[in-house]
C-alpha cells in the first residue's frame, strides 16, 4: 500500500486472473490454462521485474520472498535478478491444504451454510448457480471451487541446482525450510 508504482503495476497485471484460474470444471483445465501463458507472462512480468528492482534496493542479507510461483519464466526471472537464492517449494498434499482452508475459514467464524444460502457475492452466488441453493451435500464441491479459485495451475518446481522442495503434510516443514535458508545464499 505504501508503494504506489508497485501497487499500480500489481492492479494491471491482475487483469489476466481469470486466463491464469481457466474455467470452473473444466477436464482440461491445465491445456486451457496454459494457452494463455504469453499473455499472463506479458501482464505480469513487469509487475515482477519492478518488484524484484525493489527487492534489489534493500539492504537485508537474507530476504524471504513468498510466492505461489505460476510458470517457469517467473523462476526464471528470479534467477536473473538475484543468480545466488534459494528456491524452496513447501508441499502439502491437495486434499489436506483444502481441508486445512476449510478448517481456517470455520475457525475464523465462517458460517458457509449461510454464506452459501445468503451472501450475493461472486463466490457464493457461482456456488448457487453451479451446484444447488445449500451448501449441505456441496462440501466436496466447495473444496472443488476453493481449488480453482484459490490455487492456481502452475509448473512444479524441480529439485536441484539451488531448488528445494518440502513436504508439510504434517506441519514439520518448517524445520527443513529452516535449515535450508541457513545455508547462506539470499532471499
Amino acid at each position: 500500500d505504501n508503494d504506489p508504482e508497485l501497487l499500480q503495476s500489481l492492479k494491471e497485471a491482475s487483469r489476466v486472473i481469470n486466463l491464469m484460474r481457466g474455467t470452473l470444471g473444466n477436464e482440461n483445465l491445465i491445456d486451457e490454462v496454459k494457452e494463455h501463458d504469453a499473455e499472463v507472462r506479458l501482464a505480469w512480468e513487469p509487475f515482477f521485474r519492478t518488484l524484484f528492482e525493489k527487492l534489489q534496493q534493500r539492504e537485508e542479507a537474507k530476504i524471504v520472498f513468498v510466492y505461489h510461483h505460476y510458470g517457469g519464466w517467473t523462476m526464471d526471472l528470479l534467477r536473473e535478478y538475484f543468480p545466488t537464492s534459494k528456491i524452496v517449494e513447501v508441499q502439502v498434499t491437495r486434499s489436506r491444504l483444502l481441508d486445512r482452508f476449510v478448517e481456517r475459514e470455520v475457525k475464523g467464524g465462517v458460517d458457509h451454510e449461510a454464506l452459501w444460502r445468503d451472501d450475493q457475492g461472486e463466490r457464493f452466488t457461482i456456488l448457487r448457480e453451479k451446484y444447488s441453493p445449500s451448501y449441505k451435500g456441496n462440501e466436496e464441491n466447495y473444496k472443488k471451487f476453493v481449488d480453482w479459485r484459490f490455487y492456481f495451475p502452475r509448473a512444479t518446481i524441480a529439485e536441484g541446482g539451488g531448488s528445494y522442495v518440502i513436504n508439510n503434510d504434517d506441519f514439520d516443514g518448517a524445520q527443513q525450510l529452516v535449515s535450508i535458508l541457513n545455508e547462506g545464499a539470499s532471499i
